[in-house]
Formats: C-alpha cells, sequence, structure tokens
C-alpha cells in the first residue's frame, strides 16, 4: 500500500473521539430542552433515558439529527441565525467520520458520491474534520449556554 493512503491511528482515534465529544453536546442540549433528567433513585427514569440514548442518538442518521437540532434551536433562538454553509458542513463533519470509520482509502466528500481524494491524503480529511468539529462544537455550544456548562 502507498504510505500516503496508510491510515494513521491517531487520525481516527481523534475523529472518533471527536465526533463523540459532539454528539455529547447535542445529547446534553436535546436532554435540557426535553426535560430528560436522571432522577435519584428512579429505575424507569434510568430506562427512559436509556431508551432515548439508544433509539433516538445511537440510531439517528445525521440528517435526522441535524433536523432535530435545527426545530429545537428555532424554539429556543426564534429569528437564529447559523453560520454559513451549517447544514453542508454539519452533514460534511459526519461523513468524515464515516470515512475515518470505515474506509481503507482517504476518499473526499461529495454531495452525491465519495471519491479518492485529489491529494490521496488521509491528513487532508483529518484536517477537515478538525475545522469542522471546532466551527460545530463553538456554535452548538454556545447555544446550550442558556442551560449552563454542557455536563
Amino acid at each position: 500500500m502507498v504510505e500516503e493512503f496508510k491510515l494513521k491511528k491517531e487520525f481516527t482515534d481523534e475523529v472518533i473521539s471527536d465526533t463523540i465529544m459532539f454528539d455529547s453536546v447535542l445529547r446534553w442540549l436535546f436532554w435540557e430542552y426535553f426535560e430528560i433528567k436522571p432522577e435519584p433513585n428512579n429505575p424507569k427514569r434510568e430506562t427512559q433515558i436509556e431508551r432515548f440514548d439508544r433509539y433516538f442518538m445511537d440510531q439517528m442518521g445525521a440528517s435526522s439529527k441535524l433536523g432535530l437540532l435545527k426545530e429545537v434551536l428555532e424554539d429556543l433562538y426564534p429569528g437564529i441565525i447559523y453560520p454559513n454553509d451549517f447544514e453542508n458542513k454539519f452533514l460534511e463533519f459526519h461523513k468524515l467520520r464515516n470515512i475515518f470509520a470505515h474506509s481503507m482509502f482517504p476518499r473526499e466528500v461529495n454531495q452525491k458520491t465519495p471519491y479518492v481524494s485529489r491529494t490521496g491524503s488521509w491528513e487532508e480529511l483529518y484536517q477537515r474534520h478538525q475545522e469542522l468539529y471546532k466551527e460545530l462544537v463553538s456554535f452548538v455550544g454556545g447555544c446550550t449556554a442558556r442551560f449552563g456548562p454542557v455536563k
């Protein structure tokens, strides 16, 4: 295998970790919005939270998460202005995660079909994921301010 096509474990680890962190921010925002909060000594509530995580967060695709996120944010902040190209960046962020998790070759994200990146570089895709992560976490994290710090 050509060296530039060889995936560095550190890239994958960080991309997956950052995606999990971003999903945790979304999960927390949704918990607060829908008032899904743990209650001490209430096993039924714990089961409800676990089901929400399993059926809504873990099984929900990026497009569905984006739709729910936008509805929640528009309810919390009527007239909210999203960062430039927010929807495409949100979806690209998750597509890049999937490339790192499921592909042996670096592919560039394209709306219709994924294809081998122009440079054939994992680093190019890794850098793009990092840019998107910082931008998305900054925006969505800022939107959680009304609930206090992310837990």
